[in-house]
C-alpha cells in the first residue's frame, strides 16, 4: 500500500528521530554562496546527515561525471581534478549568465549498512544479518544564480527544471531559485533513468531547521516552502541486487540545494 506523507513537517534535525535516519550518508553540493558574482563558482562537498555534516575531500571521492549548466553551454568533465582551487575547493567555471546547475555522479562504493536502517527502504526478511553490503551510487546537483544577466535570463531559465542522467537524481519541475513564496515545486525523483514511485524525500530549510518529509505518489510529490533562503533535499531507494557477488542491494542516494529568494530578490 502507498502512502502519501505529502506536507509531513518534522521539528529538530535528521539525526534526532529515526525516520531521518539515512541508510547511508548522502553527499551534497554546498556552494558558498547560490548568487555567483565571479567566473567561477565555489562548493563544498558535505556528507550528511544534516545533523552532524561533514566536510570531505574532493580528492577522497572520486567522480564518475561532474557538469556545469547554463542556458548557453555545458561543460563536462569525468573528474573534478581541472576545477579544484588551491585551498582543495571546488571552483566550476560559470560559462554564462542565469541560471546555473552544478551536478556530480559519485562513482559507486561498496559499503556495509545496518540492516535496520536499510529496513527503512527496502522489505527485508526476517532472517537478515545485522549488516548488509550495498553498492551505494551517490549524486548531486546545485542549482545557482549569476548576479547579471540579461533581463531574459533573470525572469528564469529551464536550466533549473532540466532533466538529468544522473545516478540519482531530484528533478524539480519549477525553478526555485525564482520562486515566489505560496508557490510550490513539483519534484520527482529517478535512478538510472527510471522514474521511482513511493520514494520519501527529505526537505530541509537551513535557515529554520525544519523538515518536511515527502512521498512520491504515483511519480510526483510538491512543496510548499514557508520561508526564504537555502534548501536541501534529499532522497534514498534501494533495490535487490541479481547475480551480484559483492553486493546485496544497489543504493541510490540523490540530493539538491537552492535558494529561494526573498520577495523583494526577485527582480519582475
Amino acid at each position: 500500500m502507498l502512502f502519501r506523507l505529502s506536507g509531513i513537517v518534522l521539528a529538530g534535525v535528521f539525526g534526532g528521530l529515526a525516520v531521518f535516519a539515512y541508510a547511508q550518508d548522502p553527499a551534497f553540493l554546498v556552494p558558498k554562496a547560490f548568487t555567483v558574482s565571479q567566473k567561477t563558482a565555489k562548493l563544498s562537498l558535505v556528507l550528511g546527515d544534516a545533523s552532524a555534516p561533514v566536510s570531505a575531500a574532493w580528492a577522497s571521492w572520486p567522480v564518475r561525471w561532474v557538469f556545469v549548466k547554463t542556458g548557453e553551454f555545458q561543460e563536462n568533465r569525468d573528474t573534478v581534478n581541472q576545477w579544484l582551487g588551491s585551498d582543495g575547493s571546488f571552483d566550476p567555471p560559470i560559462p554564462a549568465p542565469g541560471a546555473v546547475m552544478v551536478g556530480v555522479d559519485f562513482q559507486p562504493r561498496l559499503e556495509q549498512v545496518d540492516s535496520s536502517r536499510l529496513a527503512g527502504l527496502v522489505l527485508l526478511r526476517s532472517n537478515s544479518n545485522p549488516s548488509l553490503v550495498v553498492r551505494h551510487y551517490r549524486s548531486a546537483i546545485a542549482l545557482l544564480r549569476t548576479q547579471t544577466g540579461t533581463a531574459q535570463d533573470e525572469e528564469g531559465s529551464a536550466v533549473a527544471t532540466t532533466e538529468t542522467s544522473l545516478s540519482a537524481t531530484v528533478h524539480a519541475f519549477m525553478d526555485p531559485t525564482r520562486l515566489m513564496l505560496g508557490g510550490a515545486i513539483a519534484f520527482e525523483v529517478s535512478v538510472q533513468g527510471e522514474e521511482v514511485e513511493g520514494s520519501r524525500l527529505f526537505v530541509k530549510c537551513l535557515a529554520t531547521g525544519e523538515v518536511t518529509q515527502l512521498e512520491t505518489e504515483t511519480n510526483m510529490c510538491h512543496f510548499t516552502p514557508k520561508n526564504a533562503g537555502a534548501y536541501e533535499v534529499c532522497f534514498q531507494y534501494a533495490r535487490r541486487t541479481t547475480n551480484d557477488p559483492e553486493a546485496q542491494y544497489d543504493l541510490f542516494s540523490g540530493t539538491m540545494t537552492f535558494s529561494i529568494p526573498t520577495p523583494q530578490g526577485v527582480k519582475k
